[in-house]
């Protein structure tokens, strides 16, 4: 099922908000920062604080208030370290839930759960929800149905989570509280295996290794099995890929991930995400430099979205099709939403319409969902 513009403008009208780490929400807005600041994450939160209070005077603006959202109903979504531990392993029980709950794709081999649903979905919908108008509105859309299911599946009433990458930028990605192996993870990284460098699916520079490569071993999903693709994986040093003619079909394997924090340091830290939002005033630029768009001279090369999805590494994160198929996707692409929304409420006035060029995705010309899409 490919998503409707019209089906997807009513449901985004549910308003999320996201909160910063309380303490970072007492700096004062101001205009002029350090460079520290920028890159300590304390202009970042006091971006947010500003949106966030944005939002709030906005539906206490009844006159302008048309959609469902009150401060009463409103959904608060929190960064994955600030979550309480018991929270924390009640979110991750609801995804192996969604993991053992029978799928929708009955006919699609590969899909053993409703969890595999999902993949199927991105799989499908890949050459046109990437470099293109429908990017931020269409992936808002997804993992709030992503949430929805978790609810509805599995029982799961908690914040759903996201992850703040520029808390992560130092060596050693493993000793993160998102990725350290232990009970209130995403799990672990996987056990060393000599994979080697591994080039991004959109840039010519290789991508260092990381200490990891093969099986997750530790943390929640430890035993979990991917069953869709591979599709488009990327080579790891002399290992060619094995992608599959026919990525649908059940090819049962380990969850694989090779840490690390280069492509965040590089891509996605503190001073990438800010300047992404304080210097591109329109949403052509502002999805261009998020996705790292090769059409666009000055977008850079992966953007804060590769530089988050290719810290995984392994299979089938660096997958660009069937990288749902890592349960860590869903708090990447939390806080790729994040900074969305954040960039969105700085000029509501301003950037409620989405519109952008069409998508040469893989060098074929895609019409994407729609070339206006809009978040009512």
């Amino acid at each position: 099922m490919i998503l409707q513009h019209s089906t997807l403008t009513a449901v985004v009208a549910v308003l999320l908000l996201f909160l910063a780490n309380a303490s970072a929400l007492v700096a004062p807005w101001t205009t002029n920062f350090t460079q520290q600041e920028i890159d300590s994450g304390t202009v970042l939160a006091d971006l947010n604080r500003k949106a966030y209070n944005n939002v709030l005077a906005r539906l206490a603006d009844n006159t302008n208030n048309t959609a469902r959202c009150t401060k009463e109903n409103i959904k608060v979504r929190r960064e994955w370290r600030s979550i309480p531990a018991e929270e924390r392993i009640r979110y991750t029980d609801a995804v192996t839930c969604l993991q053992r709950t029978p799928p929708l794709y009955a006919d699609v081999p590969g899909s053993k759960s409703m969890f595999d649903d999902f993949v199927v979905l991105h799989q499908r919908a890949t050459n046109f929800i990437h470099s293109s108008a429908t990017f931020f509105l269409w992936h808002r859309y997804y993992i709030w149905t992503y949430e929805k299911r978790l609810e509805t599946e599995c029982g799961y009433n908690g914040t759903f989570p996201y992850w703040e990458w520029g808390h992560d930028t130092t060596d050693n990605l493993s000793s993160s509280p998102v990725f350290d192996g232990s009970p209130t993870s995403m799990g672990g990284d996987g056990a060393p295996s000599r994979m080697g460098a591994s080039p991004s699916s959109n840039v010519t520079t290789d991508l260092p290794a990381g200490n990891g490569g093969g099986c997750v071993t530790r943390g929640p999903f430890s035993n979990m099995t991917v069953h869709l693709g591979p599709h488009a994986m990327p080579s790891y040093g002399n290992v060619t890929a094995q992608n599959s003619a026919t990525p649908e079909e059940d090819n049962p394997r380990c969850l694989r991930r090779d840490l690390s924090a280069y492509p965040l340091r590089r891509w996605a830290s503190f001073r990438n995400t800010t300047t992404l939002i304080r210097d591109n005033r329109d949403i052509e630029m502002f999805q261009a430099v998020a996705q790292g768009d090769s059409r666009y001279v000055d977008a850079g090369q992966l953007g804060i979205h590769g530089g988050g999805h290719y810290s995984l590494g392994g299979n089938p994160s660096s997958d660009v099709f069937l990288s749902p198929g890592d349960t860590a996707f869903y708090l990447h692409h939390g806080q790729m939403d994040r900074v969305y929304w954040i960039w969105q409420n700085l000029n509501w006035a301003n950037r409620q319409v989405s519109a952008a060029i069409p998508s040469y995705w893989q060098h074929l010309l895609l019409v994407p969902l729609s070339v206006a899409a809009t978040d009512g």
